[in-house]
């Protein structure tokens, strides 16, 4: 059975796989579609946020495949289509790319 913390979800279509998990505090916003596959997890502090530019209409979809997981902490900007494939992790800490002391 999917599972799912404190997280919201700003989706047209969400397909959940059976065995797939969505942790806490994760934010899912203007996209189309989410679908996560077979024990697929987003687990906790990630942000999914879907953009295109002005007056073109994009896909907006964010696709984990099978056995795929995203640790914490990630940012994705959805503007066209995201998949990512069976049997992938997406981990390791997000860095900033600026310093944070000047």
């Amino acid at each position: 059975m999917p599972t799912s913390g404190y997280t919201y979800i700003g989706a047209d279509a969400v397909t959940l796989g059976p065995g797939s998990h969505i942790g806490h505090f994760n934010i899912v916003r203007n996209i189309r579609t989410l679908e996560l596959g077979r024990r697929a997890h987003i687990k906790d502090f990630n942000h999914i946020f879907g953009c295109t530019p002005l007056g073109m209409h994009g896909e907006r979809s964010f696709r984990l495949g099978n056995s795929g997981y995203v640790m914490s902490r990630h940012f994705f900007e959805v503007g066209g289509a995201i998949t990512i494939g069976n049997d992938t992790l997406i981990g390791g800490p997000a860095r900033r790319s600026t310093p944070t002391r000047w």
